[in-house]
């Protein structure tokens, strides 16, 4: 007891002298000399913890680049913001299509940006973070191996994973011992839950993890609704998106497949089909383009991330392969039927803010996989996805019922 006495006596002198980093080493001390490595309940009783955890000054929480990840991590950074109305709450992201995503977000107060992997650009992030006074530092499940970061950046108190599992590779923080707060991985969860995980541990209650991308502006709403009129659509017609593009060609179905779906969505039910992607696409789409003609509308490149999730919101359905705008029509509760094929279903299915969605998923034994292409087996998972899996999901999708804001 006289031990516990000490430690908290030291902690209130840490507290007026604004020495942060002491602090998370008298945390990661008081957790070595009283065995704690797997006690969690104890750690979280630790006196130390439990006064930054009742009222944190300055949350931070890393780190997301693309534009999924940042997607599926937008329940946490509300369920934070409901949680800890009062605290400076920071995001520490890539400069990317992620970062684009979350500028206008009401949830937290700022967006810290690292640029680049150079060592100035880390620096430059370092000294940011120094500077804020970290209570709670919250690393995501994408972000194994920061410990050094929160421990550099003078963050008093970690809230992290000891392990994740990648795929199928199992990455183990260098410094578990570091952590404050760790966290028991469960490999079956959404990535959208595992980090909610996070959160839970630290005693936050989530009711209600369904979020909604409100936070377009009326210039942005307007460009779009200029630029749908341009091509021959009203603010009141019917159209569908189709976004058959990834950053991993293994993640691809076949195009020709593609044509022949929106094909059907003209033919059956008198869509036009807008396509979205980045420019560098541009071979995949001209065969789409030359093939459908009249039915089509190329809009690949020409929105900002914001402009897309508002086009997104207005449409009436999307097909998307496994990637960032299908999380996009997720939380804009948009109905989307998702293909997947070499990518982690069950942490990245489109089920995570209770929208209309189907996904198809044919289990191949290759299946999770890293591959970036497929040479070995032709992509043989996104070629066993049939014309047929897609148009008899389509129906269930373009009967919801839902507003547009």
């Amino acid at each position: 007891m006289r031990l516990l006495y000490n430690v908290v006596n030291l902690y209130s002198f840490l507290e007026k002298t604004k020495d942060l980093m002491l602090t998370l080493l008298l945390i990661s001390l008081y957790n070595l000399l009283y065995r704690l490595k797997n006690d969690y309940d104890v750690r979280t009783n630790n006196p130390i913890v439990q006064k930054l955890l009742a009222s944190p000054r300055t949350i931070v929480i890393t780190r997301f680049q693309h534009l999924g990840d940042t997607a599926v991590i937008l329940p946490v950074i509300k369920a934070l913001r409901n949680a800890y109305p009062s605290a400076l709450i920071y995001i520490l992201v890539r400069q990317n299509t992620g970062a684009e995503l979350l500028k206008g977000c009401p949830w937290h107060n700022g967006l810290i940006i690292l640029k680049g992997n150079t060592f100035r650009d880390k620096l430059t992030v370092f000294r940011t973070l120094r500077k804020i006074g970290i209570d709670l530092f919250i690393i995501s499940t994408q972000e194994y191996g920061k410990l050094p970061w929160a421990l550099l950046t003078n963050a008093r108190c970690i809230i992290a994973y000891k392990k994740v599992l990648l795929g199928s590779e199992e990455k183990k923080e260098k410094l578990p011992w570091l952590i404050s707060i760790p966290v028991k991985f469960n490999p079956e969860l959404h990535e959208t839950e595992r980090n909610l995980e996070l959160l839970r541990a630290i005693g936050i209650n989530i009711t209600n993890s369904e979020i909604n991308v409100d936070w377009i502006n009326k210039s942005d709403k307007d460009y779009v609704i200029r630029l749908l009129s341009e091509n021959g659509i009203s603010k009141d017609s019917s159209f569908a998106i189709a976004a058959p593009f990834s950053k991993r060609p293994a993640k691809m179905w076949p195009p020709e497949r593609f044509q022949q779906v929106i094909q059907y969505l003209v033919k059956e039910y008198s869509l036009k089909v807008i396509i979205i992607g980045g420019k560098e696409d541009k071979s995949i789409i001209n065969y789409l383009i030359n093939s459908l003609h009249n039915d089509v509308i190329d809009l690949t490149g020409k929105t900002t991330i914001l402009q897309l999730v508002f086009l997104i919101k207005m449409s009436k359905l999307m097909i998307a392969v496994d990637s960032g705008p299908a999380h996009l029509a997720v939380a804009g509760k948009t109905p989307v039927v998702v293909l997947f094929g070499p990518g982690e279903v069950e942490k990245w299915n489109p089920g995570w803010n209770n929208s209309p969605n189907k996904y198809i998923y044919n289990k191949l034994p290759c299946a999770p996989c890293r591959e970036y292409d497929c040479e070995k087996h032709n992509r043989m998972c996104m070629n066993s996805i049939t014309v047929n899996n897609v148009v008899n999901n389509i129906e269930t999708m373009l009967n919801y019922k839902r507003s547009i804001n």
